[in-house]
């Protein structure tokens, strides 16, 4: 987890945060957003991941008790999140020059949906886990959501941040446009298939789950 904030998540929200040209990335709560979502999405998709393996394996990879604890971090990092999330959309509406409105005007337009299933699932997600997270189903339910809410973040943040145009109007300086591309899109999930591989492959070579309840003993 240190190695992933520090090394990882905060110097990436970083890189965001420090373009000044774009008023939608240039924040300073970007570097600490990043890693509070690290924490949510990495935690959402290790408990995901050992639910799973434990169903299709028919072993017990980690107790119920773990998975509830889990759950419980999990609840209290979407809250910090969704704190950071507020001050991330009071910052982008208060004193709105033009280029500020242009970016809510398109994130209450046809970015909305987006922008909906991140924040509605994340809050949905918490009110499980809050409701139904000592059951493997009301945790299956919020990971999974999680998941699809962090990814529907992270599109609209980097594609709606680069639509605005930097010098609107002026002549013979084209618009910079980025949308992911079919090749983009084959290599993301090349590397996402390849690392499920190597996860399904260890599992099945290393001795996990055997030594469980003597442990928590």
């Amino acid at each position: 987890v240190p190695v992933a904030l520090w090394v990882l998540q905060a110097p990436h929200g970083t890189l965001f945060g420090i373009v000044q040209a774009r008023e939608f990335w240039h924040s300073p709560l970007i570097p600490p957003h990043f890693a509070s979502l690290a924490l949510v999405v990495g935690t959402a998709i290790v408990m995901l991941l050992a639910i799973l393996t434990s169903k299709l394996g028919q072993r017990e990879l980690v107790s119920r008790g773990t998975l509830s604890h889990m759950g419980k971090l999990l609840a209290f990092f979407i809250t910090v999140t969704l704190f950071f999330d507020f001050f991330d959309f009071l910052i982008l509406s208060y004193l709105p020059t033009p280029e500020k409105m242009e970016y809510l005007n398109i994130l209450t337009g046809s970015y909305a949906p987006f922008v909906a299933l991140y924040i509605g699932g994340l809050f949905v997600a918490l009110l499980i886990l809050l409701k139904w997270g000592r059951t493997i189903k009301g945790l299956s339910v919020a990971s999974s959501l999680i998941v699809v809410a962090v990814a529907a973040y992270r599109y609209y943040f980097v594609i709606v941040g680069q639509l605005v145009p930097l010098v609107p109007g002026l002549q013979g300086v084209p618009e910079v446009r980025y949308s992911p591309t079919g090749i983009e899109m084959i290599v993301t999930a090349g590397i996402v298939a390849l690392v499920m591989l190597l996860y399904t492959v260890l599992t099945r070579v290393l001795p996990m789950g055997e030594n469980i309840h003597e442990g928590e003993r």
